[in-house]
């Protein structure tokens, strides 16, 4: 049977639009900007252009290549992430899964997710400029366990050497021609409006836990370790040193030792040679410049490095001190 050319065109034109694509061998034409696709997405490479979303996308998208977005790419998501499967799993509304495997030693760099904003003048920017931004919102009738709004952790299976895996590193360049107010590695302050007192129960800006694991030991253990001789630790509030709760208000600085043995030292102060010069132990011996008060209130003139006594400092009767080879 012969069909003419114009009938053929007018059956294409009279069927559905997916199926003259079907026939054709393509997609159905759609506009990019404000586009909504509802099945998986497979291309070499995008490019998407416009304003507000410019790509919503319902169920996958698989870019082989490099996806480029003009507009914003946003997600704006209501769901019941309780009913996930198995019980205990995660949702993970953005995720890279990559695996490195170099095939010989190599120099190069990767950085599995990165931010790049560049400002320019002559415009002043007065308010904050956040390369990235993450807020939780716990509202009225929830109730909220843990969380963090940043999370790292990495697994050690092999040999890490040279240098130490940081978790966050932050560093600031300052230009020969440039000036700066100042750069804030970690700054954080809290903001309660509830006046009922334990409304908060603690505020941490830095907080470590205890080790964990059955493991030894590091060789070094820091919670704070300034590598710079011009750095230092000020602050307004008080201190607890070998304790985790709170020193009385008109007290500026608290040291709770490890026992009440007379060779623990809960301070300890030397000199650049090593030499003792100033020591508190747990017994309430007390030894400085070379005197040495012990708890009973002895005083012994020693040698500062050793400690050992050379003399003894012995009160008379008459309240006269006198110096003696033996103790008092």
């Amino acid at each position: 049977m012969r069909i003419s050319f114009a009938r053929l065109l007018l059956t294409l034109l009279l069927v559905a639009p997916a199926a003259r694509a079907d026939f054709f061998g393509g997609a159905p034409a759609c506009p990019l900007n404000g586009c909504t696709f509802t099945g998986p997405i497979t291309a070499p490479s995008a490019t998407f252009t416009g304003s507000g979303t410019a790509l919503t996308v319902t169920n996958n998208a698989s870019v082989g290549g490099t996806l480029n977005l003009a507009g914003n790419m946003q997600d704006a998501l209501t769901i019941d992430y309780s009913a996930l499967s198995p019980p205990g799993g995660a949702s993970r509304q953005i995720m890279w899964s990559t695996t490195l495997s170099p095939s010989v030693n190599t120099t190069n760099i990767w950085e599995n997710d990165s931010s790049f904003v560049y400002l320019n003048g002559p415009g002043i920017a007065n308010q904050e400029i956040n390369v990235r931004h993450s807020y939780l919102q716990v509202n009225a009738g929830a109730t909220f366990t843990t969380g963090e709004l940043y999370e790292g952790s990495a697994e050690n299976l092999g040999t890490m050497t040279t240098n130490p895996l940081t978790a966050f590193e932050g560093f600031f360049h300052n230009t020969a021609s440039a000036t700066a107010y100042g750069f804030n590695g970690l700054a954080g302050y809290l903001v309660n409006d509830n006046t009922t007192p334990g409304s908060v129960g603690t505020f941490a800006l830095i907080s470590m836990g205890a080790m964990q694991g059955s493991g030894s030991a590091p060789t070094y253990d820091y919670l704070i370790r300034g590598g710079d001789p011009k750095a230092t630790l000020a602050m307004l509030g008080n201190e607890n040193i070998g304790g985790l709760g709170q020193p009385p208000s008109t007290t500026m600085l608290q040291v709770d030792g490890v026992d009440n043995l007379s060779t623990s030292t809960p301070i300890y102060v030397q000199n650049l040679a090593g030499t003792k010069l100033f020591t508190v132990a747990d017994d309430g011996t007390v030894q400085f410049n070379g005197m040495l008060v012990d708890s009973t209130g002895n005083i012994t003139i020693t040698t500062p490095a050793t400690g050992t006594a050379a003399s003894y400092a012995c009160f008379t009767s008459g309240g006269k001190i006198i110096s003696s080879a033996t103790a008092c």
